[in-house]
């Protein structure tokens, strides 16, 4: 009885938690509070990877379109007016979560080349243009 009165308040405290809202666009990584936000590493060459994931019940494209919104955002930090995707991985990462189960999160891994011109055939974006349309849709004023 113990066990399972535990179970039915750890899972009612989890859903407390995260009812209602999907995970907040976060330009970096918060392994204090949350463990969400865009984690950044530096690939030389002015590549980047960007690696995101999100709660449970943020919708799958989402930790993708915070990559994208990162991306532009790291483009226009270092004075670039481009990114060039050279890979995008969207997935779904399977978290085991004690005796309440396990459960899945999605995330999104994208490396991106950062460029002053867009080169012809390239996969690329204006850092710009990405900026404004994702931060009206994710960045609070």
């Amino acid at each position: 009885m113990t066990k399972f009165l535990f179970l039915v308040l750890s899972v009612a405290f989890i859903s407390a938690c995260t009812v209602g809202q999907a995970t907040p666009y976060r330009a970096e990584y918060d392994s204090v509070w949350s463990g969400y936000g865009s984690r950044v590493t530096d690939l030389g060459g002015n590549r980047y990877e960007i690696y995101n994931h999100a709660s449970p019940i943020t919708p799958a494209n989402v930790p993708g379109e915070h990559n994208m919104l990162r991306a532009a955002q790291l483009a226009i930090e270092k004075g670039f007016d481009f990114f060039e995707i050279e890979s995008n991985d969207n997935k779904t990462d399977l978290v085991r979560a004690g005796s309440a189960g396990t459960f899945g999160r999605p995330a999104a891994r994208l490396v991106v080349k950062l460029a002053r011109t867009q080169e012809p055939g390239a996969d690329a974006h204006d850092a710009n243009a990405v900026a404004e349309r994702l931060g009206k849709k994710y960045l609070k004023n």
